[in-house]
């Protein structure tokens, strides 16, 4: 039998063993000709196999799709559907059980029109694009009709929606559009039909902390703004916490990293600050 350490080191020579993204093909030539399907075949195309997901998702991939010249661009709509004047289903539709208001993607390009797969989208959500991330934010509870605070973030270069952290108001019918790689919402009305004055600034670029309690968030900058240390508190399973951690946000890789302090630090820090010496 096999011992772990000898299946850890046949893992890790697999990992290290190079598989031709097209075989008998150079990478970056396999990579220019994937950069050419078009995007209503994105989701086929990942599933291939694992390095077509890894190229087609890497950040490199949209570079070389603006380098062939295979752009395409794609107006995302948030509007209630018309059952009875659906088509056939095409590959990557949202199924025909959809709920009514939910997310419809023309493509300028070729003129084609499509429904998007989704999470359950709030009655009269707004929506924002930051390069390739589409936000919804806002809008009615279908059940209750009341405004939330809900924003669920579309990276459209992989097709995988994630639940972003909470605009701070709840909110419908307001103001919202994209400036400076940030998104700006503005007005609006709360639960009881007030108009509200406020707005808030949201950032939709940068993935949220893994398994970060929202609300619980202290936050500092190091490294000349390189890196960016997040302290919380972890949620648990049911919604609740009772651990803590600090995540660490590297800005280039736009990855983070997840430090468990010892038990004697693992408390929770009402503010942070930062020294370099």
């Amino acid at each position: 039998m096999r011992s772990p350490r000898s299946r850890a080191l046949e893992r890790d020579a697999a990992a290290v063993e190079h598989v031709e993204l097209i075989p008998g093909m150079p990478d970056d030539v396999a990579v220019d000709c994937l950069a050419r399907v078009p995007h209503g075949s994105h989701r086929a195309m990942r599933r291939v196999c694992r390095g077509w997901r890894s190229a087609a998702s890497a950040p490199a991939f949209a570079s070389a799709r603006a380098a062939a010249g295979a752009n395409e661009d794609l107006v995302y709509l948030l509007q209630f559907s018309n059952p009875a004047a659906e088509g056939p289903k095409e590959e990557g539709d949202a199924p025909g059980n959809s709920p009514p208001y939910g997310v419809a993607v023309y493509n300028v390009t070729t003129g084609e029109w499509r429904r998007e797969k989704a999470p359950p989208v709030p009655m009269f959500a707004q929506c924002a694009a930051v390069g390739t991330r589409l936000a919804v934010l806002g809008g009615w509870d279908p059940q209750t009709f009341e405004p939330v605070a809900d924003v669920h973030v579309l990276d459209v270069s992989n097709g995988v929606w994630r639940r972003a952290p909470p605009m701070r108001s709840a909110r419908s019918f307001f103001a919202c559009a994209e400036a400076g790689g940030k998104i700006y919402v503005a007005g609006g009305h709360d639960k009881h039909k007030n108009a509200l004055k406020t707005a808030e600034a949201y950032d939709a670029v940068g993935p949220s902390p893994p398994g970060l309690k929202a609300g619980t968030a202290r936050a500092v900058c190091v490294g000349g703004g390189e890196r960016v240390v997040v302290t919380g508190a972890i949620e648990d399973a049911d919604g609740g916490s009772g651990r803590h951690a600090l995540w660490v946000f590297d800005v280039k890789t736009k990855s983070w990293t997840v430090v468990r302090p010892p038990p004697e630090f693992a408390g929770f820090a009402f503010s942070v600050a930062s020294v370099r010496i």
